[in-house]
């Protein structure tokens, strides 16, 4: 896994604050055109509520200077409720023009809970949002990818 960052990382304990606690943390910082993350599950719809104003946060506070990658690290599980699936699904359709970004990759080594039966699910969710995502064991190589899919921009988005 990636250490921490030297960089001001924003996590959804900062906007986790609703009826029911979120479970799940997912910690965001940004080196040049590469968000990481390091999220943590299980994962419930309070976490993507949580989710998705720290995204925001991240894009407020960055000037990226092409359409970034987004590299996650998942830790100790990735399970989630139908619930929060369809959630997360509908934080990712909602993102205004330009704050997706050019690949999403998920590190999920094979000792993590629910591997094999969440990654076809989030796999579906990013394939039926026509967005590039894949799934690796290691950061190395998720790197490489997520690097392959930077593209230099000619105007902002």
């Amino acid at each position: 896994m990636k250490p921490e960052s030297p960089v001001p990382i924003h996590s959804t304990d900062e906007f986790g604050r609703h009826v029911f606690r979120p479970h799940g943390n997912w910690r965001f910082w940004a080196e040049g055109d590469v968000i990481y993350s390091v999220a943590c599950g299980p994962f419930n719809v309070e976490f993507v509520q949580a989710l998705a104003a720290a995204l925001k946060d991240i894009w407020a506070s960055n000037a990226f200077t092409r359409k970034p990658g987004h590299l996650v690290q998942i830790e100790r599980s990735i399970m989630a409720s139908p619930e929060m699936l369809a959630a997360y699904r509908t934080v990712h359709e909602r993102l205004p023009p330009g704050r997706g970004a050019a690949a999403v990759a998920f590190v999920v080594a094979p000792e993590v809970e629910g591997r094999e039966f969440m990654l076809p699910l989030f796999q579906k969710i990013y394939d039926d949002l026509g967005r590039n995502f894949r799934a690796f064991e290691t950061l190395p190589e998720a790197e490489a990818w997520v690097q392959s899919h930077l593209v230099e921009r000619s105007s902002p988005a």
